[in-house]
């Protein structure tokens, strides 16, 4: 079984002392490697606060010993729309400057939560994978949008749903209301994802949903979801944190509260197999036009 094997305090956003939380879980065969959620509050358009935040946490979760980082979804602005229409070049330009500063300075694999990316004239939600060297990897670009916050109005839905290689393994990358959509996760799993990250702003009131939406799609690819939520709220939302690792049996490996904190869970890679040689459902999947 899983056990909770650590518990330390962090400082919370707004830099007051509080009881924000580092969790360490450990596997029941070998450990591989440790992916750590970053569970931050956003505050709303203030790129300083939150570029400072973030790199606070992910300097405490190598400290911690991981391999792999994950921020939540638009962790430098939030939904600052007028920032993000306004000043996106900028915008990105300073997160990826930001973000290959954080991977390089940590020797760590970093996913980048996501920012606003501006290319030929669209507005994109973009995931940055960057590498330990600080090399940009690859990025996603955010499919389903969600209308309850207007991305639709703002953003341009991506159109590919690439995996990427690296020498922990073959990631991927869903952000928030994609992790509605089964036929990404099982898409991304087809191409050979063994972890699939979920930054998200997944707001109130809906918990359930996230915990068994992230569940069902480790469940049916056998493989590890890494959830990583923000916490706290905006001018129009609250939001529940919850950051959550599912391991491919869809056991919960671990999670975090509704409070920013640090959730660090160790991923056997080896599970993976073990779970798809016991359980062999997937060889059982039918053609993609038997289900369009």
């Amino acid at each position: 079984m899983w056990k909770l094997t650590k518990l330390i305090l962090l400082g919370r956003c707004g830099f007051a002392v509080n009881k924000a939380r580092i969790i360490r879980v450990k596997g029941f065969i070998v450990q591989k490697f440790i992916v750590a959620a970053i569970q931050m509050d956003i505050a709303l358009g203030d790129r300083k606060r939150n570029f400072k935040r973030a790199g606070q946490l992910i300097e405490q979760a190598a400290k911690a010993g991981a391999r792999i980082v994950c921020l939540p979804e638009l962790f430098n602005t939030g939904y600052d729309y007028a920032a993000i229409t306004n000043q996106c070049r900028i915008l990105f330009a300073q997160g990826v400057r930001k973000l290959k500063k954080f991977a390089s300075a940590n020797a760590l694999y970093l996913v980048g939560g996501s920012i606003a990316e501006k290319a030929d004239g669209r507005i994109y939600n973009t995931s940055l994978l960057i590498g330990p060297q600080g090399d940009i990897i690859g990025k996603y670009r955010k499919i389903h949008l969600f209308g309850p916050l207007d991305e639709p109005q703002h953003f341009t839905p991506g159109e590919e749903c690439p995996v990427f290689n690296t020498t922990l393994g073959r990631l991927g990358i869903m952000l928030c209301y994609d992790i509605r959509f089964a036929e990404l996760g099982i898409k991304l799993g087809s191409q050979g994802a063994q972890i699939i990250f979920v930054p998200a702003q997944f707001p109130d009131p809906r918990l359930h949903h996230w915990q068994v939406l992230l569940q069902a799609r480790a469940i049916e690819n056998q493989l590890y979801i890494v959830g990583v939520n923000r916490c706290g709220s905006d001018l129009r939302n609250s939001y529940f944190g919850n950051s959550m690792v599912v391991d491919p049996r869809g056991r919960l490996v671990g999670s975090l509260g509704q409070g920013e904190g640090i959730l660090l869970a160790e991923i056997d890679l080896a599970q993976i197999e073990l779970t798809r040689k016991k359980l062999y459902y997937l060889s059982d999947r039918k053609n993609k036009p038997l289900y369009v």
